[in-house]
């Protein structure tokens, strides 16, 4: 052999080779997604619970039933006794249905069009009282608990196997023949997507462990457990009334887990933060993870060899 002989060239890696890459740098690209998702908390928008809607289809139906009411007597508003805000709204709504409640009877004449529209008045505040706080839950939870929340994420996506679910090879490098073409064609957020969204009913569970003292000292819990309770009691004194059953009106009782509703949300959206992260690092993968050569080849149309493998440490 001459002096310029060369050692045996590289072996492709095997498909066990290529899994065990592609799985430990899964991970790791879910881990490098994780601060610049958080980081973006002030984006995090929570939206209303879906009863909030069904109230608003509620006010509709009480002016309805209102217009429908025979009674032309005109609505003498009574004096409020000095409460807050919040009390003060949901005290005028229950007391108009109170009114309601007490004085139908099988003939619409005796029914007081001032008292049904009173309770739509009332249920409107309520509504836009409710509604406010949830566009600040979401920021102020995770900032915080941003520590905890990413020690959480942290430890999640470190117990889990990717290389183990088969689909490791597919979510960093596409298909065969796993070259530039098909690493391009990856969707930019597979890997958050399937370590993440896909597992995103237990890491609600999770952080709602971390959570769920914030949110019971945030503004959002106090206005909605006393419209739920206000409302609740409503719904039950309006189910109680022929001349509203007639109208199609009705008011069902909500039961929501609203610490669950807040962070499902948080998380769908974190996720999604990841998802935008993860595209940026593929499209520049170096100097990302704590083995940034392997890193950087294995998120790339790159061949992966048996030297890669050997060095996937690096």
């Amino acid at each position: 052999m001459g002096c310029g002989a060369s050692a045996n060239p590289p072996r492709p890696c095997n498909p066990a080779e290529m899994a065990a890459l592609c799985g430990a740098q899964a991970k790791n690209m879910a881990l490098v997604c994780i601060d610049p998702a958080l980081a973006k908390s002030a984006d995090l928008k929570v939206t209303a619970p879906k009863e909030v809607e069904g109230w608003r289809k509620t006010v509709t139906d009480l002016r309805e039933a209102a217009k429908s009411c025979a009674s032309t007597a005109e609505r003498q508003p009574e004096p409020e006794k000095k409460t807050g805000m919040m009390e003060g709204m949901m005290n005028k709504m229950v007391d108009a249905a109170t009114k309601v409640a007490d004085n139908i009877s099988a003939a619409a004449g005796s029914i007081s069009e001032a008292a049904i529209n009173t309770a739509a008045d009332g249920m409107e505040d309520v509504i836009n009282t409710v509604e406010k706080p949830f566009t600040t839950v979401g920021q102020e939870i995770v900032d915080a608990k941003k520590n905890e929340i990413k020690e959480a994420f942290v430890n999640f996506i470190n117990g889990l196997d990717p290389e183990g679910s088969g689909k490791a090879i597919e979510l960093v490098r596409g298909q065969e023949p796993w070259g530039a073409a098909e690493y391009a064609a990856v969707p930019s957020g597979a890997v958050t997507d399937f370590l993440c969204r896909v597992q995103a009913e237990e890491i609600t569970t999770l952080l709602q462990g971390i959570v769920d003292e914030e949110i019971k000292k945030h503004a959002v819990t106090k206005n909605w457990d006393a419209a739920i309770s206000k409302y609740n009691a409503t719904a039950k004194m309006v189910g109680d009334n022929s001349f509203m059953e007639k109208s199609g009106v009705k008011m069902a009782p909500v039961q929501l887990n609203l610490s669950k509703h807040i962070v499902s949300q948080c998380v769908e959206q974190i996720v999604g933060f990841m998802n935008e992260e993860e595209k940026k690092v593929r499209a520049d993968p170096s100097n990302k993870s704590p083995t940034p050569e392997t890193f950087a080849k294995v998120f790339s149309g790159s061949p992966l060899d048996d030297v890669v493998y050997k060095n996937k440490d690096t």
